[in-house]
């Protein structure tokens, strides 16, 4: 997420920075700043690559044992499925980390606090559980309210749509945890930095103003959105009512993982969306 030749940038709003402001020179190519000393982006990188295959293929795993459950022996070409869903997450990760990463040093954004956590910095774990709370507790309250308008709009949907909490308690954190963390790198990590940076640039605003920064998330808010719609369409739900629920719910909850990116960090994106679905597929199970 860098620009080698792009300068140093500092938060979007006004008033004192969540995120440490970023100054000195810049980076060589293939490393971040943000503190004395450089960070590598290979080291984020290889994090963000490993937690998004594993987490991913983990719940697809997950959810092909069960269904063999019900429906009979294991597939025999399981290991091939899950080969090519490798494949296929690795092809599509990488461009948008390494785009994130490098693209978004000079705007301060990127995964700086992932990468202090991996170099052992000190603080870096405090600052960990400070972000922790304030994206957890704001992940629940908007999973309670995505509660409330799936309640709300239940009986315009279809029955062949799933409830909440379908499938199961183990089931469900697998796929919160899968949805976490490869959401956020595609999306935020990757869309919405490089929205960002394309705006900044166009607009000659270094740093960015907020209006570039909330238009880039209300674009990346709105791809998300459209993300669910294929899952939606697969259940016969893509009615009116039913695409104007997907779009709103993930639209406003997109727009909250955009500013925990933008003003704290990725992983806090990360854990607003994880505290969401456990709202909404593991808490529902119990």
């Amino acid at each position: 997420m860098n620009s080698t030749n792009e300068p140093e940038g500092q938060k979007f709003s006004p008033g004192p920075p969540s995120r440490p402001r970023v100054t000195g020179p810049m980076p060589a190519a293939g490393q971040t700043d943000g503190t004395p000393g450089s960070r590598p982006l290979i080291l984020p990188l290889l994090a963000l690559l490993f937690l998004t295959v594993v987490a991913q293929l983990s719940s697809l795993v997950y959810n092909m044992t069960m269904a063999a459950q019900v429906t009979g022996p294991p597939d025999p070409n399981i290991l091939r499925a899950v080969a090519t869903s490798a494949v296929f997450l690795i092809l599509i990760t990488i461009p948008f980390a390494v785009f994130g990463l490098r693209l978004g040093t000079p705007l301060n954004l990127g995964a700086p606090l992932l990468t202090d956590l991996l170099l052992r910095r000190p603080g870096s774990a405090a600052r960990l559980g400070r972000e922790a709370g304030i994206a957890i507790p704001l992940g629940l309250g908007l999973g309670i309210a995505l509660l409330f308008l799936r309640a709300a709009i239940q009986q315009h949907l279809p029955p062949s749509l799933p409830e909440f909490g379908h499938r199961g308690v183990v089931g469900g954190l697998l796929a919160s945890g899968g949805a976490a963390v490869a959401e956020e790198v595609w999306v935020r990590l990757g869309v919405m930095t490089a929205l960002i940076w394309f705006l900044a640039r166009g607009f000659r605003s270094t740093p960015a103003r907020p209006a570039v920064a909330w238009t880039a998330n209300l674009i990346a808010a709105f791809a998300f959105g459209l993300l669910h719609l294929p899952q939606l369409a697969q259940y016969g739900a893509a009615s009116a009512i039913g695409i104007s629920g997907t779009m709103l719910g993930n639209g406003v909850v997109g727009l909250a993982y955009g500013w925990l990116y933008w003003r704290h960090s990725l992983l806090a994106a990360m854990l607003g969306l994880f505290a969401v679905d456990l709202v909404l597929h593991v808490f529902t199970a119990l």
